[in-house]
């Protein structure tokens, strides 16, 4: 049987086995819960998809065939609060499982999902849900996020739903997905509607909410199999909070593609001992984090950690100091790569499985896109001097991956 990532995704390599190309195809109603996760869900139900490892200890296994039950469960919950094909829906979820389920049930009625992180505050999330027009904000009960969603809805249409323990009189999610029915009809959705809106950082000016369709998730096959170099049955960790689009990248659907299975460390305050004793114990395969992770495991007597199972690490976010990577690999015998892309793309840039760059490079453009360095008048640069990098559209349409616009 062939893998799932094979019926929507080609390379084109040359006689050296470099890929140079990479063709795509999907359906016009193409939409990963259903195609990917549900098709993962009829073809290997007790296939391991998700491990969620708290601080205190408690490991929640999720197969496909879970997520598919409670996905289709969440998506009638969702459903019978009038949330509908088109609605955005906030998501302040941390690192807790149900956040997974959410998000698939969100693709699944067309609505379009709109991850945001726990440490924006009350005007940052009213801002949001304003521009974004949401129709829910559903949070995490922890760290005063509730208070500050409470502040945020008031005045507005937006429902409050928890995760976790009650708050007053916000919608209790679990309560309301544990009551649904899990049997769900297709909701049919076009590959070209909006899936996801991603509120970038606003380096310039104030937030801008990035908006991608339902094809996106396909530009992250590259991702995991070429960069993060994951194949059938690993199991991958990227160090991301789920309201980053680096979660996107590392914990979601190019893994999922690959048959892989993602491990999340619900934590609050980061230990390096902590992480270490998570990938020896369970036994992580692929593994992508900032460089400042990397700094703090030197720290630590890193021989002192069984990392055997650990075939390849990724980094990302910021650059990688050489004597930090250098050190890592004397220690470990792992290259840590380096990758680069943004909110609005998929990667762009990687140094991939099974090459090497040159010092202070961190790699070349991605097969999926046409890359160029360009100066200020749009004319490619000699070799060796600074420019723009820049997508150039080949065919005139937007390649894979790359943002719709800027919702507005």
């Amino acid at each position: 049987m062939s893998l799932i990532y094979e019926r929507f995704y080609k390379e084109i390599k040359d006689a050296s086995g470099t890929v140079t190309g990479i063709e795509t195809s999907c359906e016009k109603n193409f939409n990963f819960a259903y195609d990917v996760v549900d098709v993962l869900a009829s073809e290997t139900p007790d296939k391991t998809a998700l491990i969620h490892r708290s601080t205190s200890g408690k490991r929640t296994v999720l197969t496909f065939g879970d997520l598919k039950k409670y996905s289709d469960k969440a998506a009638n919950a969702l459903l019978s609060l009038g949330i509908k094909k088109g609605d955005p829906v906030m998501l302040l979820l941390k690192r807790r499982y149900e956040y997974w389920i959410l998000i698939l049930a969100i693709h699944k009625i067309g609505a379009v999902a709109v991850p945001t992180s726990h440490m924006v505050s009350a005007e940052d999330i009213r801002e949001r849900i304003m521009a974004a027009g949401a129709k829910a904000v559903i949070c995490v009960n922890s760290d005063n996020i509730c208070d500050r969603v409470k502040e945020a809805v008031s005045g507005t249409k937006a429902l409050q739903l928890v995760v976790g323990d009650k708050y007053g009189d916000a919608g209790d999610i679990n309560e309301l997905i544990e009551r649904s029915s899990d049997k769900l009809a297709r909701v049919e959705t076009k590959v070209t509607d909006d899936m996801l809106y991603y509120f970038t950082s606003g380096t310039n000016g104030s937030p801008k909410a990035v908006i991608h369709d339902h094809s996106y998730p396909i530009a992250h096959i590259y991702t995991a199999k070429n960069w993060h170099g994951m194949t059938d049955g690993d199991l991958h960790l990227t160090v991301a909070d789920s309201g980053w689009a680096k979660s996107a990248w590392g914990k979601l659907y190019g893994q999922w593609f690959m048959g892989a299975a993602i491990l999340v460390y619900d934590y609050d305050n980061f230990y390096a001992a902590d992480m270490l004793h998570l990938l020896e114990e369970e036994k992580v395969n692929t593994f992508c984090a900032p460089p400042t992770i990397y700094k703090y495991f030197l720290l630590e007597d890193l021989k002192s950690y069984d990392l055997s199972s650990l075939k390849y690490a990724s980094t990302a976010g910021e650059p990688m100091p050489k004597e930090v990577s250098a050190k890592f690999t004397e220690v470990t015998g792992i290259g840590i790569r380096e990758g680069f892309g943004q909110t609005e793309t998929a990667l762009q840039i990687c140094i991939p499985v099974g090459s090497c760059s040159p010092e202070g490079s961190i790699g070349k453009a991605s097969p999926l896109y046409h890359i160029e360095i360009v100066d200020e008048n749009g004319t490619p640069v000699p070799c060796g001097e600074e420019g723009e990098i820049v997508i150039v559209p080949d065919s005139g349409s937007i390649p894979l991956g790359v943002f719709k616009g800027y919702l507005g």
